[in-house]
């Protein structure tokens, strides 16, 4: 096989390839970057990340411990309004009985005293179950307008007051028990802390646009701060979350790194791919030469060297004439 045509097989391989090679160095050099930029900055680029969103977390910690001890101190109020409204209940009810008794003694009216008595009773006894109602209404409303909601409950449940009043002449100008009144101590707490509720989730939205999360962790986030009023589990439940945002970042960047070496290697394996289709062809093409046992014999060799090496590019003529003339002289 004359040097020539050797030198024309190396020269158009080498040009099919051209381009794979590029693209492979290139690649190579990106990698390469990639890995000195974590190695040199990574340290100090999180370090910086870490010190802002600690300062984001230690503030917004504070802020949701003040709504927290805000929202818990209007809890014991308004239980305590509550009690209160209902004891008055009861002692209003026995002075209705009392003025029943004495200016007019009829049997009607004293059954519905009676009938008030007990209920009256009742309600005191179920007042843990009450209580879990109306903060229920207050703790689960985002907005702020549930007096009028609560007002007509208390209208349902105590309404019978009310037309006992009546009975005796007793009215008030909105016809609600002054205690359960829009302008009563006991509604302008409730009010009190619908508002601090609604503030409250303010500050955590706030938080997570903070934090730039994604929709499903924003959620969560959400969800899980909202009615964690206690302050212990709030912080633990924060310093968990920062502690995850702080690994899920470091393995973003493996994970980088991991997507380009993958790449790398594929680009490699298509440039094998590629060259071993070449030396295929070109194997195909050689018969029609007179030396073609020699060429076929090359390219079979450069074709297994290529498989074995690391860097995928097949060297179709490394050798003068003369080398492979000794070469194949030793092997006789």
């Amino acid at each position: 096989m004359d040097a020539d045509l050797y030198f024309c097989l190396k020269r158009f391989t080498d040009e099919q390839i051209a381009d794979s090679i590029k693209q492979i160095a290139q690649l190579e050099r990106n990698l390469e970057r990639k890995r000195t930029k974590i190695a040199e900055t990574a340290q100090q680029e999180n370090a910086s990340i870490y010190q802002h969103e600690n300062k984001l977390v230690q503030q917004f910690s504070h802020d949701l411990s003040e709504s927290n001890r805000a929202i818990n101190n209007t809890r014991q109020i308004i239980e305590d309004l509550f009690q209160k409204a209902l004891d008055d209940i009861k002692v209003d009810i026995n002075t209705i009985a009392q003025i029943s008794l004495t200016s007019n003694n009829n049997p009607r009216n004293n059954e519905e005293i009676r009938a008030a008595s007990n209920k009256i009773r009742q309600q005191i006894a179920r007042i843990d179950s009450e209580l879990t109602h109306i903060f229920n209404m207050i703790d689960c409303n985002i907005s702020i307008n549930c007096s009028s909601r609560i007002i007509s409950r208390f209208r349902q449940h105590y309404g019978y007051v009310n037309e006992l009043n009546r009975m005796v002449g007793k009215n008030t100008s909105t016809g609600d028990l002054l205690a359960f009144s829009e302008k009563s101590p006991l509604m302008q707490c409730i009010l009190d802390r619908a508002r601090l509720w609604h503030s409250r989730h303010k500050l955590i939205i706030k938080f997570n646009h903070q934090m730039d999360e994604d929709a499903v962790i924003s959620k969560h986030l959400i969800d899980s701060l909202y009615h964690m009023t206690d302050t212990f589990s709030a912080l633990k439940f924060i310093q968990r979350y920062i502690q995850h945002r702080h690994e899920g970042r470091s393995h973003q960047e493996e994970q980088l790194l991991c997507k380009m070496k993958m790449e790398l290697e594929q680009q490699r394996m298509e440039q094998q791919t590629q060259a071993t289709d070449l030396v295929n062809a070109l194997c195909q093409l050689s018969v029609s030469f007179a030396n073609e046992f020699q060429l076929n014999k090359k390219l079979r060799m450069v074709l297994h060297q290529s498989e074995a090496s690391q860097h995928f590019v097949p060297i179709l003529i490394d050798q003068s004439d003369e080398a492979i003339g000794r070469k194949e002289s030793r092997t006789r």
